[in-house]
């Protein structure tokens, strides 16, 4: 995932703490990003990115994603 800085890139628990499946999908969205960003794209890569997108969304929005939101739901966080 792109940051608000176009530099940076992120993936995994860095990017929202979830389980390491869609670690994984964002590691694959991350790199093909990465290489857009650079000037390098196919057809291949934009299918295998747009698939890896839709198997998030899917994930977050199933048992597993109401799980995670659940648990995330139970932390507390202290700004310092």
């Amino acid at each position: 995932m792109q940051c608000s800085n176009k530099d940076v890139f992120v993936a995994g628990d860095v990017a929202g703490i979830e389980e390491a499946s869609s670690a994984m999908l964002e590691g694959t969205i991350a790199g093909i990003s990465i290489a857009e960003d650079m000037g390098v794209s196919s057809a291949d890569m934009l299918e295998q990115k747009k698939v890896a997108d839709q198997y998030l969304s899917a994930m977050r929005d199933g048992d597993t994603g109401s799980k995670i939101r659940f648990g995330l739901s139970k932390v507390e966080v202290e700004h310092v």
